[in-house]
């Protein structure tokens, strides 16, 4: 027998084996190791020792399965694993395991595979760092070769203009014809200054969709020159600013109503810092005090006793220990006259509190209660405008500032390895770049659920509603998930009867079924169940999701459609997500006019079913094509 245990002479074969490029093992079918070299040669210490012991914990049950599928029935297998070397991390080898002829042994013959696993390993953290970037927001990025006609363009950025990537050839004219006419000779103009003195640009313009709707994007465009200082590309990213251009319109239009409110008010306003100082007051409050300049002491223009209230109740209105206070006091220089005195506080974003003193003559105490009213409203409606423009601000900000430099260029080195530009991707590592690309495009599709959030607290969330095949819809969303269901182990029935028309916004319908049927295929075990059907039901029309998952316990029901709420324990689900997609999809299915009913019960599943006025019939251009 040319291996045997303890045998210290070497035999041609095992010269052979010495001489293998990789580590090398012949053992038996107990595992036991009859020759071994790892690194340097033969070891016989390792003699007689089982294969297992120099592989990690995790990985020895399907290492032994390998070998024993190697003896039986005698064909040669491969398997992966770390193999544990003396004094350093393990050694991942990508192992072939033969079987020696007429002996009860097999051959392991290896290769050091570590370097792919650290490839593989730079991969995953950066599929993490997108994933960790979620919620922030979305960016379309795009590479032009000037010595090209058309550029590329990421997936982000085609949802962006509303363009199928599979059918629309970018081309820097046929992106001058979606720029607005106002914009074009601006956007020319820095483009050729990129190609003149290679200056990068940043700037907002208005694009217009595939759908006809006009986007605000902000731009960044940089040249890269060759070796030669040549240029050889433009490189850019995009970013939809919409609503956050909008929240400033707002804010702004409501700061000009506010200062309108303020300036020909027939109440007496004044703005005063903590301390009491005047900072700003109107003329109504003038032609009853004389003149207040500004730093004046507010309290000057009150009897004794009303300034001391005022100074009392001043401080915990400007803290926040209450909201408002009303004082009666003596208002004016002399003669003072009997005066209502509101103060509010007002807290604007990023900048120091201060005071809003109302005053009102004692005798119109309904004048002032009412203009101090309205003034508290707008007051309002201005700091929640505020706040909505601070947030999307700071989505801006880190955007900018923490995306641009490592989301960008991870995003473009996985399309230029998926492109081959680092060379040719082995089995392994295509998958690991399919895998941080499946994640990139999750990360674009949460990042949707956040902006729809957004867009539904400023009420800004627009639906186009036309007739649509709800049954047409149903059978798509159910085609496009069949895949996952069957990888997952599930079983997948669509029932989609023909004929049932819904008035809706196609695709947001469509995201409400995507994320109703998501949910159930996250959470259902493999071997479980998931229907998918549609039907009428008196004159409304029922789209229903039925699974035989874990159920939700009665009372987190009442919770299921908060934002940021969780169906079930975290790490329970195959994905985690956002807790937004029911949020979002009771919003869509509301103004629609439906609603969302749900059944579950712990331990037998859940249903979800959307319930829509049905259309009473189908739209002409359908009805002639089922006559034809």
């Amino acid at each position: 027998m040319p291996f045997q245990a303890g045998t210290s002479q070497p035999s041609p074969a095992a010269a052979w084996l010495a001489a293998w490029p990789g580590p090398a093992f012949v053992v038996d079918a107990q595992l036991r190791i009859l020759f071994a070299k790892r690194e340097r040669g033969a070891e016989p210490d390792l003699l007689g020792r089982s294969l297992q012991d120099l592989v990690a914990e995790p990985e020895r049950a399907r290492v032994a399965a390998a070998v024993q599928d190697a003896f039986h029935p005698g064909l040669a297998h491969t398997v992966e694993f770390p193999l544990g070397v003396d004094g350093g991390p393990p050694r991942w080898m990508l192992a072939t395991i033969l079987p020696v002829p007429g002996a009860a042994a097999a051959v392991v013959l290896g290769t050091d595979v570590t370097a792919r696993h650290v490839e593989e390993e730079r991969l995953r953290h950066a599929e993490r760092l997108m994933v960790d970037s979620e919620g922030i927001t979305h960016l379309g990025i795009w590479y032009w070769d000037v010595t090209q006609p058309h550029a590329w363009w990421s997936h982000e950025l085609y949802r962006i203009y509303g363009l199928d990537p599979e059918r629309h050839v970018p081309t820097y004219q046929d992106y001058l014809t979606r720029i607005h006419p106002e914009d074009v000779e601006r956007v020319k103009a820095a483009t050729e200054a990129v190609f003149r003195a290679h200056t990068p640009y940043a700037h907002d313009e208005r694009i217009r969709r595939s759908d006809g709707v006009w986007r605000q994007l902000h731009t960044w465009a940089r040249p890269v020159l060759d070796a030669e200082g040549r240029l050889k590309a433009l490189m850019g990213v995009c970013q939809d600013v919409t609503e956050a251009r909008d929240a400033e319109a707002a804010r702004d239009a409501s700061e000009a109503r506010f200062r309108a409110l303020f300036d020909r008010s027939a109440v007496g306003i004044a703005l005063l810092s903590p301390e009491g100082l005047v900072l700003e007051a109107n003329a109504a409050l003038v032609a009853m005090t004389g003149p207040l300049p500004t730093g004046t002491p507010f309290g000057a223009c009150l009897d004794e006793e009303g300034s001391h209230a005022l100074q009392r109740h001043l401080a915990e209105v400007a803290h926040g220990a209450v909201d408002a206070r009303r004082l009666e006091v003596e208002l004016g220089r002399s003669p003072r006259r009997p005066a209502r005195l509101d103060l509010v506080r007002v807290q604007p974003p990023r900048q120091p509190p201060f005071v809003m003193a109302i005053a009102g003559e004692a005798a119109s105490a309904a004048e002032t209660e009412a203009a101090a009213n309205l003034a508290m409203t707008r007051l309002a409606e201005i700091h929640r405008l505020e706040e909505a423009g601070e947030r999307r601000e700071r989505l801006l900000r880190v955007a900018s500032h923490e995306l641009k430099n490592p989301l960008t260029p991870v995003l473009f080195q996985l399309y230029l390895l998926d492109q081959g530009a680092h060379g040719p991707l082995n089995a392994r590592q295509a998958r690991a770049v399919a895998i941080a690309a499946k994640q990139a495009d999750r990360i674009k599709h949460l990042l949707e659920d956040v902006l729809d959030m957004a867009r539904i607290e400023q009420g800004r969330l627009r639906l186009q509603p036309a007739r649509v095949d709800a049954a047409d819809l149903v059978a798509k969303v159910g085609e496009a998930y069949a895949d996952i269901a069957r990888t997952w182990g599930l079983e997948l029935v669509v029932d989609a009867p023909a004929g049932l028309w819904v008035e809706a916004d196609a695709k947001r319908l469509e995201q409400v079924v995507v994320n109703l049927l998501g949910n159930a295929l996250k959470f259902t075990p493999s071997g479980g169940r998931v229907l998918l059907r549609v039907w009428p039901r008196g004159g409304e029309a029922c789209i229903e999701v039925e699974d035989t998952g874990p159920g939700i316990p009665q009372e987190k029901q009442a919770s299921l459609f908060e934002a940021f709420s969780q169906m079930h324990e975290p790490g329970t689900s195959r994905e985690e997500g956002t807790g937004l997609g029911l949020y979002i999809s009771q919003h869509i299915v509301r103004a629609s006019g439906g609603r969302i009913e749900v059944r579950s019960e712990p331990g037998r599943g859940s249903t979800f079913r959307v319930v829509l006025p049905a259309s009473p019939e189908a739209p002409p251009a359908a009805e002639a094509a089922a006559e034809a």
